[in-house]
């Protein structure tokens, strides 16, 4: 500094110090458009997981109540809820509590979703319906949210009734 003034450079270089508003909005726009781009694909892969996590707790319920009948001789009774049609489903949190107190599961069975439209159920029939000369169970996932998913069906029918019409993923077991 000359006689208490700045130099032309001093105060060239202490204006330059910052990002102009011009920058900043540049800058903004591009970190908008990325996340516009990243979010939707993000979303996607996130469903997916759920998707596959369905799959995986419905295959882990299979397994558990297989043990159940195996250890028991017979098949888990659900906690069958008012108004889902003697299904035992993952709304109220008492999922297949059976296979939970006996140890067949470590943990209790819930969709990660888990409302109204995505869901699990479980029901334990008697024999002599569906043609079926045995009791047998049916458990179902309600909904997936990808279109991946969409083609994982599962099967099980009886003479009567065919389930895969009722869910978008089912499967079942008989007792022996």
């Amino acid at each position: 500094m000359i006689c208490g003034h700045e130099s032309r450079s001093a105060r060239a270089v202490a204006r330059r110090a910052g990002f102009s508003l011009m920058e900043l909005i540049v800058s903004i726009a591009i970190l908008a458009i990325l996340a516009g781009t990243l979010v939707p694909v993000m979303a996607k892969k996130l469903a997916a997981s759920r998707d596959a996590r369905r799959l995986n707790d419905t295959k882990t319920a299979v397994d558990s109540i297989e043990s159940y009948l195996l250890d028991k001789g017979a098949l888990p009774d659900g906690d069958v809820e008012a108004g889902n049609g003697g299904y035992d489903t993952t709304l109220d949190g008492t999922f297949l509590t059976t296979l939970l107190t006996n140890g067949m599961l470590r943990e209790p069975l819930r969709d990660p979703i888990n409302d109204a439209t995505y869901h699990y159920r479980y029901r334990h029939y008697a024999a002599g319906t569906s043609g079926f000369t045995s009791d047998y169970y049916v458990i179902g996932i309600k909904k997936f949210e990808t279109s991946g998913y969409a083609n994982t069906r599962g099967y099980w029918k009886g003479t009567d009734h065919d389930w895969t019409n009722d869910f978008a993923y089912c499967t079942g077991g008989v007792s022996r």
